[in-house]
């Protein structure tokens, strides 16, 4: 008798097995509990599922985007191009 291989999970089966352990051990949140560091806690069992939510749930700690926004506009809304309306200063940045 041939031994066969056993089969290889794909993403999706140890992805759904990973949902199924967390709602297993799933306990209500606390109001002034952090989902993170329960998620921390679990890591151990459920390590993909921890490396998605730590994508997900991650705040951008700079504010560079925001500030290279701020600084296209002011150069293009300057003294030299007070007459711009609204509508096309907005195509003029779209298009920087």
């Amino acid at each position: 008798m041939a031994c066969k291989e056993p089969a290889k999970k794909t993403s999706s089966d140890i992805a759904d097995e990973e949902i199924r352990l967390w709602q297993m051990c799933l306990e209500p949140l606390a109001a002034n509990e952090n989902l993170l560091i329960q998620l921390k806690r679990a890591s151990s069992v459920i390590q993909l599922l921890c490396l998605l939510a730590r994508k997900v749930l991650a705040v951008t700690a700079t504010s560079v985007a925001l500030e290279r926004m701020f600084s296209i506009a002011k150069n293009i809304n300057s003294k030299k191009r007070a007459s711009l309306s609204c509508d096309h200063l907005e195509e003029v940045a779209h298009d920087v």
